[in-house]
């Protein structure tokens, strides 16, 4: 029951924003190149129950690591 919904990165955080907003999504993945302009996007009020899953790299403040909702051994 997903559905993909890919992000322009040459896009400037506050438009991916805007795209993020008007989809509102459950959970939001992505990789450390992304992680600021996750980050950045987060911090709007509208956007406090997304689920963040990171890829890999550092966190993003409340964020999870994909591989651990996995709970492979």
């Amino acid at each position: 029951g997903a559905i993909h919904v890919p992000f322009n990165w040459r896009l400037h955080w506050r438009e991916n924003l805007d795209i993020l907003k008007a989809i509102e999504p459950r959970i939001l993945l992505f990789g450390n190149d992304f992680a600021e302009a996750v980050g950045q996007m987060t911090s709007d009020e509208a956007l406090s129950c997304l689920h963040l899953i990171h890829l890999d790299g550092e966190p993003v403040a409340g964020s999870h690591l994909f591989h651990s909702l996995l709970k492979i051994p």
